[in-house]
């Protein structure tokens, strides 16, 4: 019996255009992606109830929708698919925000899964107002806390995706949490 191809392998193949591969591979992080959907879910939710099927489905979407996208392994992989997700629910918060400022928006199938309390989005939207400010002063920062806060990834699994040492992404995190703080709390 053949051994099932790893990660890496399945990576490979797809980039060269197999794009079978790229289900396969889905199937065998799925795992991991789910951990990193129900971090989010924690972290983001309170009390509220979201699925975190409906986020990893969602990311799948997206990055099985890409057609130029190009994965170094399984870490970097997560690191894409944490992007994902954040865009996911950045852009559910801003929907939510939209409709709530009197927005005509249709509700969508995550509007009925995804259930943000107010406070949560106005945080959420903050977040990536700050994000995007920190991404145009030091992006390699934005990227490990991409990779730390909405992948819920560890030092040695942002250093692996993003192919740093463990001590810069340990100085990058500090740094990034204590401008993004600053932001966060108006003050610059």
């Amino acid at each position: 019996m053949a051994q099932e191809p790893s990660p890496t392998q399945l990576l490979a193949a797809y980039q060269a255009g197999e794009r079978e591969a790229l289900p396969q591979l889905f199937e065998q992080v799925y795992d991991a992606l789910y951990g990193m959907a129900r971090r989010q879910r924690a972290q983001w939710h309170g009390d509220h109830t979201v699925s975190a099927t409906a986020l990893v489905n969602e990311a799948y979407l997206k990055l099985i929708d890409q057609t130029r996208a190009t994965y170094r392994d399984r870490a970097h992989f997560l690191a894409v698919a944490a992007q994902a997700m954040r865009h996911i629910l950045i852009d559910y918060a801003r929907r939510r925000q939209a409709v709530r400022r009197g927005g005509d928006l249709e509700r969508t199938e995550l509007d009925e899964v995804f259930d943000l309390s107010e406070q949560r989005v106005d945080e959420l939207l903050d977040l990536q107002e700050a994000l995007e400010q920190l991404t145009q002063l030091q992006p390699r920062q934005a990227k490990v806390v991409e990779c730390r806060l909405f992948g819920g990834m560890q030092v040695e699994e942002t250093a692996q995706a993003l192919g740093l040492s463990k001590a810069t992404v340990k100085r990058d995190w500090a740094a990034a949490q204590a401008l993004l703080y600053r932001h966060l709390q108006g003050v610059e």
